[in-house]
């Protein structure tokens, strides 16, 4: 597989071997239920081929233009854009390297720190977000860098402010993905029905005929849905996006997560399979190697392995925690604790401090796990799914009085209690 962003241009044609060999008739994926209606029915989007042809046609002609000299400074931005876009797309973190290689030379103005600014953001590079967002002033850049501005906030526990800067530029702007972004953060909260409002809002706001808004949206309807526990139905959301574009990676993650919980296990395997052939993300891998028998399982995992590393070493602030709850699945103690290591302590968040938390409690360290927990409620934001974990975390360590806090918090804040196994907590 082609992770590592240095190798791309070797190895893009292997990959779009694998990415044809991979691909399966719709209809062997299933389709949605016959009496489900399609939730975005009244918005009609550009063919998914005709969309991504143009997309890869665009891209081929820009890159083409760029290895011969330097681009002018619009095409350039529209390159850049379009690698981001791709990077979304595929959840391919080097795309968005690349991007931000093409801004970089760029002379600095309100337009390019925005941009440059939004897929540092993306890269968990909070810092160097802020530093871009920090030189035009992100109140007077505009709405977008607002956004980001809010965004920012909330990722480093400024939640009063996060949502008072979203709902100034709410009050100014009907743009569904913004209401879809607020409904994110009610559902990491737990504030299901507020949640429900704002997506209606944006399904209501959506007449852009580009795919990706379409399938954003559908993504965070079907996340509400299953948080609800109404799982069949977030699963035709999902069939119905995916007639939309059909080879969007966190969709294709979405759906194998849904058909796995469905019993249907083949279409999650071959769901995963074309995931992996078109993606360097390495959860894919792993959880293909869930979902096959034991005998099987072994590449899937070595193939894991390989990109949590690499992914780790290469792109700490994404991949760092994420390699270390991999290896805290497997009992390898030691090896989690290095990995979470590469994430300095002043770069951690909620979740980051809960799951090293686990990894202490994991390797007996129990004033260590109650040190990362306390600094996972001092980082100032509140999640539905790390909260519960911690308030288990607690009671686990013996430190009831602490556990109970925290549960009374979450059914304070959601509405909810905890449920008896947090780990079943739905969560994006």
């Amino acid at each position: 597989m082609c992770s590592r962003p240095a190798s791309k241009a070797r190895c893009g044609d292997a990959v779009r071997r694998l990415a044809a060999a991979a691909v399966l008739p719709l209809a062997a994926l299933g389709g949605a239920p016959a009496a489900a209606a399609d939730w975005l029915a009244h918005v009609r989007s550009t063919d998914s081929a005709i969309f991504q042809h143009n997309l890869d046609d665009r891209l081929a002609s820009l890159q083409q233009r760029a290895g011969a000299g330097a681009l002018p400074e619009a095409e350039a931005r529209e390159l850049a854009r379009l690698l981001y876009l791709r990077g979304q797309l595929l959840n391919d973190v080097g795309a968005m390297e690349q991007a931000l290689a093409v801004l970089r030379p760029l002379p600095a103005s309100a337009a390019v720190s925005t941009q440059r600014a939004s897929i540092q953001l993306s890269l968990h590079r909070f810092d160097d977000a802020a530093a871009e967002l920090a030189q035009h002033g992100a109140r007077d850049a505009g709405r977008e860098a607002a956004v980001l501005q809010a965004e920012l906030w909330w990722n480093r526990g400024r939640t009063r402010e996060a949502w008072q800067l979203l709902e100034q530029v709410l009050a100014d702007s009907r743009n569904p993905l913004l209401y879809a972004r607020k409904a994110g953060w009610l559902i990491a909260q737990g504030r299901l029905a507020a949640a429900q409002q704002q997506l209606d809002l944006a399904r209501s706001h959506l007449t852009d005929p580009h795919p990706v808004p379409a399938v954003w949206l559908y993504l965070g309807q079907a996340r509400l849905l299953s948080a609800q526990g109404r799982h069949d139905e977030a699963y035709a959301v999902l069939l119905s996006a995916q007639r939309r574009l059909p080879r969007h990676v966190p969709l294709l993650e979405a759906l194998a997560a849904a058909e796995r919980r469905n019993g249907l296990q083949q279409q999650a395997i071959e769901r995963l399979r074309l995931a992996i052939a078109l993606s360097p993300d390495p959860h894919l891998p792993m959880q293909l190697a869930r979902l096959l028998p034991p005998a099987q399982r072994a590449p899937w995992l070595a193939e894991a392995e390989r990109r949590f590393a690499q992914m780790a070493r290469d792109y700490a602030p994404v991949y760092a925690a994420e390699a270390a709850a991999y290896y805290l699945e497997q009992a390898r103690h030691a090896q989690a604790a290095q990995a979470l290591s590469l994430l300095p302590p002043a770069a951690r968040g909620l979740h980051d401090w809960v799951l090293a938390a686990a990894v202490e409690a994991a390797g007996g360290r129990r004033q260590q796990a109650l040190d990362a927990l306390r600094a996972a409620r001092a980082s100032g934001q509140f999640a539905r799914a790390p909260y519960c974990r911690a308030a288990a975390l607690y009671a686990a360590l013996d430190a009831p009085a602490e556990s109970a806090a925290l549960a009374e918090t979450v059914t304070h804040q959601s509405g909810r209690p905890c449920p008896a196994n947090p780990d079943l907590e739905e969560e994006a």
